[in-house]
Order: structure tokens, then C-alpha cells, then sequence
């Protein structure tokens, strides 16, 4: 009795830190390097980033215009210029910081709705994800080819959700939203839910990345909807 449930705590704990690994590969070295908001927090971490190093880079150039040494002129505008460009890090707000910043008031809403036990996995499965995203290389494994990256990042990030459900974890976020909200109504599925609420993100996205790149993160919310039913499933 005591083998066969340090095997069921084992698969539990290979199933999550194997499908975090896997979300992380496809949030960090696939999505964020083409510019693919898929949805989820990742995708508003990605446009968070995305935006963010965009206002560093415009507040460069603005104190580099400056005649003043440190940057600063006389004026409001100019001093925000001079407090954006320092307190932003380069390359723009890192997706981990945002996704867990995010997942805070979801933690406390988890832990009103589906206990302390469920908050506990849930808490360890992110912070999974936000270390491995924060360690993995931002290299684009895909070549930045708009069909390669939704076709392998749909499959590793549908993978590693169906990994994490099955575990009967989340790793917060909409999958964690959509969890709480299947437990309090069961209307429709987890990855129902997660699909509208991410379909919502993606439109953001259009408006800063173009269609064309949106219209492939459509065919990897599909992709990932499919390899997540598939994993899902099969338990």
C-alpha cells in the first residue's frame, strides 16, 4: 500500500515538472521569440514584454535627444522618460515576472474555492514554470517559421497542459481559472473554458503583432486544444 502510493506521488510529481518543462519550451524559446500570443497569461505576459521594451527603447532615444548630461530637462514629460528607461529592464518585463505577478489573486481565489491541498500543487506547478522560464535560453527553436512554431509550440505547450490536469494540478493562469470555474458551474469543459478566455487574448494580440502571425497562434490554440484532449484522455 505504502509502494503503490509513492508510485501514484511519483508519476503525480514526473507528470507536472514534465509538462511545466514543456509549457516553458513553448511560451519562452517558441511564442515570445516570434511574437505568437497564443492566449493564457503567457500570451499577456508576451504583449507585457513586448510593450514594455518598446517604451525603453522610445525613452532612450528621448533622453539621448536631451541636452542635459543625466538625462533629465526640466519638465514632467521628460522625467517620466528618464524613470521608464531605469526602472524597466532590458529587453522589457520578463514573461515570468508577469506571469506570477498575475497569478497572485488567482492563488487567493484557489485557495477560497478548491482548498488548501489543491493551492499547494498549484503553487508548486508555477513556480516551476515561472523558474523554468526564467532559466531556459531564448533561443527560437522554430526558426521563427510561423507553421513550425504554431505546430511545435502547440504540441509542447498541449502537452504540458495535459500533463498538468492530469496531475489534477494547475499551473495558475487561465487553465487555473478555467478550473475554478468548471468546479463551481460544470457547464463546459476546462479546456472549453480556457479556449474562450484565451480567444479573448489573441484578439489583443492582433493589434500588436499583425494577423498574419495571429491568425498562425489560432492553428497553435488548436493544436494545443487537440494534444491537451488527447493527453487528458487518456488518464
Amino acid at each position: 500500500s505504502s509502494c503503490c502510493g509513492n508510485y501514484i506521488l511519483m508519476k503525480k510529481w514526473m507528470f507536472i515538472i514534465t509538462g511545466t518543462l514543456l509549457m516553458a519550451v513553448a511560451y519562452k524559446t517558441i511564442y515570445d521569440s516570434v511574437g505568437m500570443v497564443t492566449g493564457g497569461f503567457s500570451g499577456i505576459s508576451i504583449i507585457v514584454r513586448r510593450l514594455t521594451e518598446y517604451l525603453k527603447d522610445y525613452s532612450y532615444v528621448k533622453i539621448q535627444e536631451s541636452s542635459v548630461p543625466d538625462g533629465m530637462q526640466q519638465g514632467g514629460v521628460h522625467i517620466v522618460y528618464y524613470l521608464i528607461n531605469n526602472i524597466i529592464p532590458s529587453g522589457g518585463v520578463p514573461i515570468w515576472f508577469t506571469n506570477i505577478s498575475l497569478n497572485i489573486p488567482l492563488f487567493i481565489c484557489a485557495y477560497k474555492e478548491r482548498g488548501k491541498a489543491f493551492l499547494k500543487d498549484t503553487l508548486l506547478a508555477d513556480a516551476l514554470l515561472t523558474v523554468f522560464m526564467a532559466v531556459l535560453p531564448k533561443t527560437d527553436i522554430s526558426g521563427s517559421v510561423y507553421a513550425w512554431a504554431a505546430l511545435i509550440g502547440g504540441l509542447c505547450a498541449g502537452t504540458g497542459i495535459g500533463m498538468v490536469l492530469r496531475a489534477e494540478s494547475t499551473t495558475g493562469g487561465t487553465d487555473m481559472l478555467a478550473s475554478i470555474l468548471y468546479y463551481r458551474y460544470g457547464k463546459w469543459s476546462i479546456v472549453t473554458i480556457m479556449n474562450v478566455i484565451d480567444g479573448m487574448i489573441i484578439i489583443a494580440g492582433v493589434f500588436l503583432f499583425g494577423i498574419k502571425v495571429t491568425i498562425w497562434a489560432v492553428f497553435a490554440v488548436i493544436i494545443t486544444t487537440f494534444a491537451a484532449r488527447f493527453i487528458i484522455k487518456r488518464s
